[in-house]
């Protein structure tokens, strides 16, 4: 087989079809594995987090089916770390820092969102731990398709930045965009994968 009759055979998925095929992987997850992988998960960032004392935490709070993060958001809180989560404002996130979970209110798309009034953490070489909806073989990220996390990381370069999700979410292959911004790891319920 020669060598362009092999690229002929690389199929790259379209991202819209990727979120499909993923999103109903996580709708069939059991129950109880799901909550037994993001304790697992849980555990596995907050291991990573303890190597780097001194770092801002920025941390998403999951909605539906994502992987649950509030185990190691409380254990940050109550080690004092500076923990932020996002919110959002029209096409643009901010992240807010929060001492407790009675810090958020019901936000956009269904999310739990930080309180306006409270205040603003721009990271500047801070551990970042973002959803996604898959993760390609070289730390490509695919997110939800409205490009916040790309856009705001865009202004804050430097920053150590995880992927988190469960392990079918991993090497997958689909279309990748110039300003879709990559992750160094990702951290899933049975690996953590560097790039």
């Amino acid at each position: 087989m020669t060598e362009p009759e092999t690229e002929a055979l690389s199929f790259m998925i379209p991202k819209k079809e990727m979120r499909n095929i993923i999103r109903e992987m996580r709708k069939a997850m059991n129950p109880g594995e799901k909550k037994a992988a993001d304790a697992v998960i849980c555990r596995k960032v907050m291991e990573m987090a303890s190597g780097f004392p001194d770092k801002n935490i920025l941390i998403y709070i999951a909605k539906e089916d994502e992987v649950n993060l509030n185990e190691a958001v409380l254990s940050f809180i109550r080690q004092g770390r500076r923990v932020a989560v996002p919110r959002v404002y029209g096409k643009e996130l901010k992240f807010h820092r929060i001492l407790s979970l009675d810090d958020l209110e019901d936000g956009v798309f269904g999310l739990k969102e930080p309180k306006k009034d409270l205040p603003v953490l721009k990271p500047d070489g801070d551990l970042v731990f973002m959803p996604g909806m898959a993760y390609g073989k070289k730390g490509e990220r695919l997110g939800y398709g409205a490009g916040y996390y790309d856009r705001y990381l865009s202004g804050y370069p430097g920053n150590i930045l995880t992927g988190i999700g469960y392990d079918f979410q991993t090497e997958r292959e689909f279309e990748a965009s110039m300003n879709d911004i990559p992750v160094s790891q990702v951290i899933t319920e049975k690996r953590s994968i560097k790039f």
